[in-house]
């Protein structure tokens, strides 16, 4: 995997392992959260003032086969809005999750510094 870091190339190897059933809905102080497939957190400092922004978390993982990987969500889409409520971190992701309850949602992403809607249902 090539990463940018500090303005300089650098490759890692990485081991994908997969993400056993049992694992909790939310890792409390991480600053992580998992909800219909997608684990995010909240942005660095550093993506922060790399993106322009000042809201947002960015998705880590994706359940493949769950609601989020079906919908199209992609590791590194910066989610900023849950059908016009602003997400400015983990706990406003979750409560507007926890807010739709059944409902579909529109979310806005910001993808290659291009916002898109993804439906999710």
């Amino acid at each position: 995997l090539d990463v940018l870091r500090k303005g300089k190339h650098k490759e890692l190897m990485v081991t994908i392992g997969e993400l056993e059933e049992d694992h909790p809905k939310v890792a409390g102080k991480s600053g992580k959260a998992v909800n219909k497939g997608l684990t995010v957190r909240n942005l660095s400092d550093e993506q922060k003032d790399e993106m322009k922004m000042d809201n947002g978390v960015v998705v880590v993982a994706v359940k493949r086969g769950s609601e989020a990987d079906k919908a199209g969500f992609r590791i590194g889409d910066v989610i900023v809005n849950i059908n016009n409520h602003k997400v400015d971190d983990v706990k406003s992701f979750k409560k507007a999750l926890k807010d739709l309850k059944d409902k579909p949602a529109a979310i806005l992403v910001i993808r290659d510094e291009r916002s898109l809607f993804i439906p999710l249902h």
